[in-house]
């Protein structure tokens, strides 16, 4: 009896002692998964809050350096298309010498009395022509220097770029008679005032300067559109423009080369 009494004792314990270990081991494997589904559940936080930084960071980059790309690019095919009915009519020299006034006043071989007021009257087409044409350059040049989404979205950056680059070939031209891509990228970035692209009035006092170094970026610009540039050339440098343009506005660097599933995700 007493035997009995014993083994049933033991049993009762080791029994106890089994269903402790069964509760221990449930405990702590659900203790893990809600562990794990907290830090899960953190990093789903973590990962929206840098996606929604992220966004945020496109959106900033793509307001200083796309939205002004665009602009001047469309400014600038605009008055190529100009240039081009203008090539075809009547206006063609007289044209061409208001580039060629511009050119004698910068490089010195002859000053033009009151250039201030001529800048916003007579000469406005073709300066207004010369500070496009800059701009762009510099928009170009900074977004090609600084590389503003090669680290987040490279797959966009590399794709902008080669429609860059492809504008630069057109304004360079084949028998390099056009605006070379070493003048391109030396007025793009000597275009800047107070760290910011030159304004119009910046860029006519430029001209006014005492320091040749200041107005020589203005030279082969002028050179190009007084003398150089015809119809051909006009419609193949708009061509580009407009192909990167409708990169521009097709073309998101938020979603650019990610597929809808990813973005969701």
């Amino acid at each position: 009896m007493a035997s009995n009494s014993t083994l049933t004792l033991v049993a009762s314990g080791l029994f106890s002692l089994l269903v402790a270990a069964l509760s221990g081991g449930i405990a702590f494997r659900t203790a893990r998964a809600n562990a794990r589904g907290e830090l899960d559940k953190i990093q789903r936080q973590v990962d929206a809050q840098q996606a929604v930084l992220e966004k945020a960071k496109i959106a900033e980059l793509r307001q200083s350096y796309l939205s002004p790309l665009r602009y001047y690019a469309q400014a600038l095919s605009r008055r190529l298309a100009e240039l081009e009915m203008k090539f075809q009519s009547a206006e063609n020299d007289r044209v061409r010498a208001w580039f060629k006034t511009v050119k004698d006043h910068v490089t010195r071989d002859k000053r033009l009395e009151h250039y201030e007021a001529w800048c916003y009257y007579e000469g406005i087409f073709a300066i207004s022509t010369l500070y496009y044409t800059c701009s762009y350059f510099h928009c170009a040049r900074s977004i090609r220097f600084y590389r503003p989404f090669g680290e987040s979205r490279p797959t966009y950056s590399e794709a902008l770029e080669a429609f860059l680059v492809h504008v630069t070939e057109a304004f360079a031209g084949r028998q390099g008679t056009g605006i070379w891509d070493t003048a391109q990228e030396v007025t793009g970035e000597r275009f800047i005032k107070n760290n910011s692209s030159m304004t119009y009035a910046e860029m006519c006092s430029e001209h006014e300067a005492e320091e040749s170094f200041r107005r020589a970026p203005f030279f082969r610009p002028l050179d190009f559109y007084w003398t150089e540039l015809d119809i051909v050339k006009a419609q193949e440098i708009r061509n580009s423009l407009d192909e990167l343009i409708n990169f521009l506005d097709s073309q998101d660097p938020q979603s650019y080369g990610f597929s809808s599933l990813a973005l969701e995700i």
